[in-house]
This record gives structure tokens, sequence and C-alpha cells, in this order.
């Protein structure tokens, strides 16, 4: 089998070294955007592209006659890396990228959220202009947060207390993203133990992850 891993940072180096211990047999290739030595001495070929480039994706992969592919980063999946590579019968892990809007919007996982009664959602609103944030801002009091609506390297969310010390500083902010012809979502802080449950899922069955923390402060 000739798998296929996008990205090449430290969470594709775990996911190469996870392949490399399997006993099956296999050829592991890379598409990332930098070299990583410790991905590269694991990989039958490390190549160095634009890994948001659809028709880059589907040419390595025909080229290296990949039969599954697992995408790390959330941008090929928000470009629909997964469909292109469905589209040439190549099995994925990652999501469609309609999907991936759970990861690439804020506003879509709100409202889906929201759509289908799901608990954990909190208080939240979607706005493109300052038009009533000050007053939503005042409804929430000082438990808020700001999220970009989009993708921003893990810089896009704002918490009031850590990043934000007033209304003020959440409306100079909320600006800027306006500026910035952005979308985003003011949102009540919950306050609590944060965790990630990932899984993996076919359509019909979900095998879960273990829980894990990302321990950012």
């Amino acid at each position: 089998m000739n798998i296929l891993v996008i990205g090449s940072g430290a969470r594709e180096h775990a996911i190469v070294r996870a392949l490399e211990r399997s006993p099956k047999d296999k050829e592991i290739f890379c598409l990332g955007s930098n070299v990583n030595p410790g991905i590269a001495e694991l990989c039958a070929d490390l190549t160095v592209a634009n890994i948001n480039d659809t028709h880059t994706i589907t040419s390595y992969a025909e080229k290296r006659a990949v039969d599954l592919a697992i995408i790390g980063p959330e941008n090929p999946l928000a470009v629909g890396a997964a469909d292109v590579l469905w589209d040439r019968d190549v099995r994925v892990v990652g999501p469609r990228k309609d999907l991936a809007q759970i990861e690439t919007s804020k506003a879509f996982t709100r409202d889906l959220l929201t759509e289908y009664n799901i608990s954990g959602c909190p208080k939240y609103k979607t706005f493109s202009s300052l038009s009533g944030v000050a007053e939503f801002l005042g409804e929430l009091g000082e438990n808020y947060v700001v999220k970009y609506d989009g993708l921003a390297g893990g810089k896009g969310v704002k918490v009031s207390g850590d990043h934000l010390h007033s209304h003020d500083d959440a409306k100079i902010y909320c600006q800027e993203l306006v500026e910035k012809g952005g979308v985003f979502v003011l949102e009540e802080k919950l306050i609590g133990q944060e965790f990630s449950l990932m899984s993996f899922c076919d359509g019909e069955t979900l095998k879960h992850m273990p829980a894990v923390q990302d321990h950012k402060r």
C-alpha cells in the first residue's frame, strides 16, 4: 500500500512514526510545506510543495500511485483536498470540504449545534460589522470570547481576561476583523476544563481516540 501524508509538522511526524511501526507492507510518502528531517528519514520521498493547491496534491498522488492519503493540516481540507482525492479513488483520512467546516468555520459549528440542539453550545452571535456588538457584549458581561470565522493558524481567538481586558479591547479587535473583511463570532466564555475528543468516522461508525488536552497557558 502506498500512503501519502499531507503536511510536514510535528503532528504529521507523529502520524508517519505510527505508520512506520505498522507491520503491514507499505511505502510512505509526504507532501509538505517544509523539510522535516524526522519525516524525511522515515519516508520513501518527502516533497516540498504548495499543499493548499489541489492540482499539486492530485498530481503527486497519481505520480506515486497513492492508495491512502492522510491529511494533517486544516487548510488543505478547507480547499477540498479530500474531495479531489476521493474523486480519483484515493481513500482519505480527513473530511470533505463541506464537512471540514466544523473546524474551518466557527459560525458553521455554532449554527450546527443550535440547529440540532446539541448540548454545550454557548450563547453566541455572528457579526460582519460592529452593529450590535456593544449591546451583545453588555449581555455577556465580563466573560466573552471573540473568534474570527475562519482559519488563522490558531491566532484568531481572543479571550476576555487573557487577551482582552475590557469591552473597548474587544471592540478594537472586532473592528480589526471587520476592516479585514472578516466575519466573527462573539460568544459566552465557558469556564472549566477544556479537552478535545476526536473520532474516526466512516459515515456509519464512530471510533473514538483518547480525550486530550492542549495546554497553551
